[in-house]
């Protein structure tokens, strides 16, 4: 009576494949960020598929919550939570009640309940429910996952298997089923190429019909998981960056913390057990507070053996100073077992740096590629790399090469030239190799030697190069060499390129393009390498509109309240919208530019300096006390208000407009906004004067806007002209006598009553 077909087999206590480990918490941490990530970016694109993406991070989240496996999941109601009398925090979402449990052979689903031990579990939950779930339509719907095909919970075919009709689906249909009739094969069009797709473990599941609408595909396997984590698809974080990131998106509870080695000896600060300034590695009993290795009572110490600095320790129970002391002594010796004598004030550098791990991670990265920063340092040191700026604009990667020679720079080993005028003689060369016809090279090379890099060496000696200018003058050679191009291609040349050819070029071209080439032109006829009777016809002048003044409050005021985004950029982003400051003049912003005059805050942006409003004044500071990119050697001393990662040099102006424009802060608009504004209310002199603009510029910006102030003359009326003093009563002009007979104003000579003159 007993047979094997009808008893339970006895299986070990973990039936899953030793193949498949389990998640590590930086991989969950990471997986759980792309979830996320996914609904915000497909949000952001305006696409369709935020609400199902929604929903499936909210699954993923409930499955690790509850520990419920992947069929368990799916076919949760939204009536299977509920409360845990022991746990009341929970709220209505202490307990998940799981009807379809892994069954026995032979057995109907097993029914048990599960209890969750994450706080962030209720919020997460709440928002999927009361917030998200119904945009679905789900109102008779008693399903947890419910797709946007029909009321149905997700992959809800409860059937055995899945024949191939359509119509033997017990599930619910959509009210537009049955689909209409399909089109003969030979009217279909072709099929469409759609990119790979990460490919998944195979499943001995009989395939579901495709003509089933009330089947989602399934759940992705743990492999696939896996593959977006370790993948190019998403990059992978540090433990603690994940942690962070998680912390702040679902409230997981803190996982890493203390627990972290490299992060606990580098926590430095007064321990509340001892009173001593060093390393706070230990958590005291209780209240958790980080305390020293000797209230903790530990056994090992993280003194250096050389300095005694307490930190972590490499080898050799060395410090990070000491160990990337060592290793660039090592890298810069000459041979003869010292430092190169030009070379060290480079080493002085990097050695006093905040954040010693950060140049050891310098010497470490694209380890065993050509031209990475040891290999660099040491052929230095050997003196296989002269200490002259045409050197290092022949070696490659340039990226690399351009970051040690702006640290040359800095510690003076190499004169001091702005980096844009090194990028462009280092890119020029590269150009003029590619260039076919000889002529031609012959006439964009003297172009570029007397005319674009004198430019750009008068605008560097004037202010400063910004991006946008190096990028200009790299685009004059482009266009001039296209120009060049196409007028071999019309069987003519420069020499005799007439007023036809040039009103050919502008009309085929936009106006970037006429615009680059017109400096090239007016050089061509100066120097006489082209007739100087040519007309260049003139530019066009097109502007963005600018933000509404109600729009402009509201960016303000999100500016000044939100505090998930980044400082830098809520800084950046006030002055753009209050003061009409472009980019490329707020990231030249110093420390010296900010004045503080008892409890006033004034901000240098012209003359007079300009007063800052007590909301914005409290930022400022609070940004100037926590600026970043300060903690290695290319800024230990920057004085720049937002520094950047290159030696000596702020922010670029690019970088930080891209990072405004995702906040949701178009810079020129609010550039134009908050000019006009300024000019509503202020003469435009005094506008130009404080705010750093030209006094035509703020004049015909008035005009645009239809402001007053049209009869205020420019100048400090606070102050008299030199030589001027202001008459007596006796010298009053209007006293004078008059004559009637030319009705002329004279003084009296002699006889008062006669008037002189006549």
């Amino acid at each position: 009576m007993v047979h094997e077909w009808n008893t339970a087999v006895h299986v070990q206590n973990n039936e899953a494949d030793a193949k498949k480990r389990a998640f590590a918490k930086a991989e969950l941490h990471a997986f759980f960020a792309h979830c996320d990530d996914e609904v915000a970016r497909i949000r952001a694109f305006g696409r369709k598929g935020r609400l199902p993406a929604f929903r499936d991070a909210t699954l993923f989240k409930t499955a690790y919550a509850f520990g419920t496996r992947r069929n368990e999941t799916r076919m949760l109601d939204a009536a299977d939570f509920g409360r845990n009398p022991h746990g009341g925090e929970f709220g209505e979402y202490g307990r998940c009640q799981v009807r379809f449990g892994k069954a026995k052979k032979g057995s109907p689903p097993k029914r048990r309940g599960v209890l969750t031990v994450f706080d962030w579990t209720p919020d997460v939950l709440d928002e999927w429910f009361t917030e998200v779930r119904p945009l679905f339509g789900t109102d008779n719907n008693p399903a947890a996952w419910c797709t946007v095909w029909s009321p149905a919970p997700l992959n809800a075919c409860r059937c055995r298997s899945w024949p191939r009709s359509a119509t033997s689906c017990p599930a619910p249909r959509p009210t537009w089923w049955p689909p209409p009739p399909r089109t003969p094969t030979s009217a279909r069009p072709p099929p469409a190429t759609f990119p790979p797709r990460l490919r998944t473990s195979r499943s001995s599941a009989p395939a579901r019909p495709a003509s089933c609408p009330t089947h989602d595909p399934p759940l992705r396997h743990r492999r696939t998981v896996r593959a977006l984590v370790h993948g190019r698809l998403l990059p992978m974080r540090s433990p603690q960056a994940q942690g962070r990131h998680l912390a702040g998106r679902i409230r997981l509870p803190d996982l890493f913390g203390p627990s972290c080695p490299d992060r606990a000896v580098r926590t430095q600060g007064i321990c509340p057990g001892c009173g001593e300034d060093r390393a706070l590695p230990g958590l005291r009993p209780g209240d958790g507070a980080a305390i020293c290795t000797t209230c903790a009572g530990f056994s090992q110490t993280f003194d250096c053996s050389r300095c005694g600095f307490e930190g972590k320790l490499l080898r050799g129970r060395l410090c990070e100073r000491c160990t990337l002391t060592d290793r660039l002594t090592a890298l810069l010796d000459d041979g003869t077992g010292r430092v190169r004598p030009p070379l060290v004030p480079l080493l002085d550098l990097l050695v006093t740096m905040d954040k010693p791990g950060s140049g050891l991670a310098w010497l470490d990265m694209r380890r065993g590629q050509l031209g990475n920063a040891s290999q660099l340092l040491r052929r230095l040191g050997l003196g296989e790399i002269p200490l002259t700026r045409d050197a290092f604009h022949e070696l490659q990667p340039w990226r690399a090469a351009s970051h040690l020679e702006e640290l040359l720079m800095a510690c003076g080993v190499l004169p001091a030239v702005d980096k844009h005028i090194c990028s462009f003689q280092r890119w020029l060369p590269g150009h003029l190799s590619d260039i076919a016809e000889p002529e031609h090279t012959k006439t964009i090379k003297l172009f570029a030697t007397w005319h674009v890099l004198p430019g750009l060496r008068a605008r560097a000696e004037r202010s400063h190069i910004t991006p946008s200018i190096r990028r200009f003058a790299s685009e004059q050679i482009k266009y001039a060499t296209a120009f060049l191009q196409w007028l071999g291609e019309r069987n003519t040349t420069l020499a005799s390129c007439g007023q036809v050819d040039i009103d050919a070029w502008f009309a085929e071209h936009a106006e970037h393009a006429r615009t680059r080439l017109r400096g090239f032109l007016n050089w061509a006829m100066q120097s006489r390498h082209c007739r100087r009777s040519l007309t260049i016809p003139t530019m066009e002048i097109s502007r963005r509109p600018a933000l509404s003044e109600d729009e402009r409050l509201a960016a303000l005021g999100r500016l000044l309240i939100d505090t998930e985004i980044p400082m830098r950029l809520r800084v950046a982003g006030v002055i753009v919208l209050l003061y009409a400051q472009p980019l490329s003049r707020v990231v030249r912003l110093t420390l010296d530019d900010v004045i503080r005059n008892g409890d006033a805050v004034l901000l240098r942006l012209g003359e007079p300096p300009s007063p800052v409003p007590a909301p914005v004044s409290a930022l400022l500071l609070e940004h100037i006390t926590n600026r970043g990119n300060m903690n290695t050697a290319t800024n230990p001393t920057a004085r720049w208000f937002f520094p950047g990662r290159r030696t000596g040099q702020p922010l670029g102006p690019n970088h930080l407009s891209a990072l405004l424009n995702e906040v949701g802060i178009p810079i020129a608009a609010a550039r134009g906004a908050a000019i006009r504004q300024q000019l509503l209310e202020l003469p435009a002199p005094v506008v130009a004067d404080a705010l750093g603009y030209h006094d035509k510029t703020t004049s015909r910006l008035r005009n645009e806007t239809g402001g007053t102030w049209s009869r205020y003359a420019a100048g400090d009326h606070g102050r008299s002209p030199v030589g001027w003093a202001p008459k007596t009563t006796g010298e009053s002009w209007f006293r004078e006598p008059i004559c009637h007979r030319c009705d002329a104003r004279t003084r009296p000579s002699g006889d008062t009553n006669r008037i002189t003159g006549h």
